[in-house]
């Protein structure tokens, strides 16, 4: 049964290509956000080191809250009998 919801979500997936656009444009904000913060702290006296790990960590965090979103959705949405969402438009 598993098998079934994870191909659903796959197919689902394949039809949205906005899906992969929001991606790109995620990981092209995080290294824009990085090279502008980087150049901002090169301005004071002593600039603390800044490393990837936020941008990485804010990047895997706000994947994991898209993909739950989505996956909580296709799963209610497999649950549906189709004659009852039918009768009840």
């Amino acid at each position: 049964m598993l098998k079934h919801y994870v191909a659903s979500a796959l197919r689902a997936w394949r039809h949205a290509p906005w899906a992969t656009v929001v991606i790109v444009l995620i990981l092209a904000l995080g290294l824009v956000g990085y090279v502008a913060a980087r150049a901002y702290l090169r301005v004071f006296i002593q600039p603390i080191e800044l490393t990837a790990l936020p941008f990485v960590a804010s990047l895997a965090l706000t994947l994991l809250v898209a993909c739950l979103a989505v996956a909580r959705q296709t799963w209610s949405a497999a649950r549906l009998k189709p004659a009852s969402v039918l009768r009840h438009e």
